[in-house]
């Protein structure tokens, strides 16, 4: 038995929506309202009240999937208008309103980093809870970006 876990989505089962250009801005805000609005945030409430994680470290988690996402499409070569289009994407996210995630306020804003944001703060605000994990699959004891750690050699530095 394999411990390597993939997620298999049929492309015949979904249905795609081409962005038109000319209403790009709108498009957007439709798909992801409709992902957020419609099926993340109704899958993190029951999670929430299933497994009691509090809610702040399951958007930390999706929020930090998105970031994951923004700075591999960071290290491609993209072209002027492909950079704009991925900061105004970014930006949009970060700036939306709570209706767009079906909630009264932005549960992830706090948690979006691009760029140099991102690379001078790496670390969680909440913890992601892999040090629970029964069965340690990579190893490491910790994510990488453990604030309990984090916190801890910033105090030890502070004192020194």
């Amino acid at each position: 038995m394999s411990n390597e876990r993939k997620l298999c989505v049929q492309a015949a089962m979904c249905s795609w929506r081409e962005a038109q250009i000319a209403d790009r801005d709108q498009w957007r805000e439709n798909v992801l309202g409709d992902l957020f609005a419609g099926h993340i945030t109704p899958f993190i409430g029951m999670l929430q009240k299933t497994s009691r994680v509090p809610s702040t470290i399951l958007w930390e988690n999706v929020a930090v999937r998105i970031n994951s996402t923004y700075r591999k499409l960071m290290k491609n070569k993209l072209n002027h208008r492909q950079m704009e289009s991925l900061y105004s994407d970014f930006y949009f996210l970060k700036k939306a309103g709570g209706d767009l995630f079906g909630l009264k306020e932005n549960p992830i804003k706090n948690y979006l980093k691009i760029g140099e944001e991102l690379s001078l703060n790496p670390s969680r605000k909440t913890c992601c809870l892999y040090q629970k994990l029964e069965k340690d699959v990579e190893g490491i004891g910790y994510c990488a970006n453990f604030p309990v750690r984090n916190k801890q050699e910033k105090m030890e530095r502070h004192r020194a």
